[in-house]
């Protein structure tokens, strides 16, 4: 049991997306990134692609029908 469960945990630390790899992360401000460094480090080393756009700013989600992204962080809650 205790084997199994260390598989588990080793396969959920270390697991890749199914869905794709590009992420879109909003933020208040461009200085918020420095708040999060070592998570989105973490992100990047799993090859994920990151995006990052201060929410007051447009972004399109869509391009030619297809998304843009396939994953969203909201890391804005002063926005509303």
């Amino acid at each position: 049991i205790i084997a199994f469960a260390f598989a588990a945990l080793f396969f959920f630390v270390e697991s890749k997306s199914t869905t794709g790899f590009r992420v879109l992360v909003l933020l208040d401000e461009e200085n918020d990134k420095n708040l999060f460094t070592q998570f989105f480090h973490s992100l990047e080393e799993r090859d994920y692609k990151l995006t990052y756009n201060k929410l007051s700013n447009s972004v399109e989600l869509f391009s030619y029908g297809e998304r843009a992204f396939d994953h969203i962080i909201y890391f804005a809650p002063k926005t509303k």
